[in-house]
């Protein structure tokens, strides 16, 4: 008994030290295409569980890199929005927690790379990713426990504090397109445009629907697009009634376009089949797709199976990365997770430049 806890003993001993040799898993991880302002400190690049900064990450002066960050936002005349990753501050000793890299990985995969939160930080914001150092809680006179990381700040192009969340409670990326919508709204004034584009790009999508509902849809990709808006403005119901009507009209116009004999006659001269439109194609997956999209995003989990697994199993491109990542999540839901992790690793495989690849790559580091 006594050489078994020895033994027990020794292995607790021995694996911490041997993992804390290894580089993080994360270490050079590109997840978000938000080309951010960084200061570099990574947390990551040191033993597995050490949460003190290097001498590199400790020299690093943040108040000159806020200030060339905000020289951007005046040029630019666009809110600075700081993504605060990490406090580190010496009146109250403020050190990150150990589950903060945790945080972080998991705010860059659920939030920053999420379409439409990258679509309007990249397009509204100067974007800034940082350590909260002491000389920084010092400016914006913040300290733990009272802000915690992860957290945003966001300043005026003057300088000019807009708006603080700290203590975060939620991953939940459609929250933060608000909050980014709302703190636009402060910065700038209520959105005017007759853009769709624009306003799309501010997160104004009760204003970007309105302006596609001054025309009558007119084709299946007219009513597509409103349907994405609904999903985004959290309208299910009414974005499944307009997908189901897009895939309707689409169904005949492909009927349409077939020569004469239809179905498995679809031939031209010599035999050849005749060619389909690749738009049509195009836009029956991204019908496909957005249906199990809005699907999961309403719980209705058995019922996206289908529609994700026939953009799934299509040709290379589109949204099939995606499909297959909404699948492979589903998969976790059950509680399958050998098979999500074989999903995960042929979406990277198969897909490598896709963002949908590089939120898999996520889900399978070790640590």
């Amino acid at each position: 008994m006594r050489f078994v806890f020895a033994l027990s003993l020794a292995a607790s001993l021995v694996t911490p030290l041997w993992s804390q040799d290894r580089p993080h898993p994360a270490r050079g991880l590109h997840v978000e295409s938000i080309d951010w302002i960084d200061d570099g400190a990574e947390f990551l690049d040191q033993k597995r569980f050490k949460t003190s900064m290097t001498a590199e990450e400790e020299a690093m002066d943040r108040e000159k890199l806020l200030d060339v960050a905000l020289q951007r936002a005046q040029q630019e005349q666009r809110p600075l929005l700081i993504y605060v990753y990490k406090i580190v501050e010496e009146v109250k000793n403020g050190r990150q927690m150990i589950r903060a890299p945790n945080l972080d990985l998991y705010l860059r995969q659920a939030v920053w790379s999420d379409p439409d939160v990258e679509r309007i930080v990249n397009s509204s914001f100067v974007p800034m990713r940082t350590v909260l150092d002491e000389a920084l809680c010092a400016r914006f006179d913040v300290r733990p426990l009272g802000f915690l990381e992860p957290a945003l700040i966001f300043l005026a192009p003057s300088g000019e504090p807009i708006h603080m969340v700290g203590n975060l409670r939620t991953f939940d990326a459609p929250w933060f397109a608000g909050l980014l919508r709302d703190v636009l709204r402060e910065a700038h004034g209520p959105l005017e445009t007759d853009s769709v584009e624009d306003a799309v790009d501010r997160g104004e999508y009760q204003i970007a629907l309105d302006l596609l509902d001054q025309t009558p849809p007119q084709t299946p990709r007219d009513s597509f697009r409103r349907a994405v808006m609904h999903r985004r403005l959290r309208d299910g119901e009414t974005a499944l009634e307009l997908l189901e009507n897009a895939g309707a009209a689409l169904q005949e116009q492909l009927r349409a376009a077939r020569p004469q004999g239809g179905g498995r006659g679809r031939r031209g001269r010599g035999g050849r089949r005749a060619p389909v439109d690749p738009e049509l194609v195009s836009l029956r997956q991204d019908i496909a797709a957005e249906t199990g999209a809005v699907l999961t995003l309403m719980g209705r989990f058995d019922d996206a199976i289908r529609p994700l697994r026939e953009v799934a199993d299509a040709t290379p491109g589109g949204r099939r990365a995606e499909a297959r990542y909404r699948l492979a999540l589903l998969r976790l839901q059950v509680g399958d997770e050998t098979g999500a992790m074989r999903s995960f690793q042929k979406i990277v495989q198969d897909d490598p430049w896709d963002r949908y690849a590089r939120k898999a790559q996520v889900n399978l580091l070790v640590g």
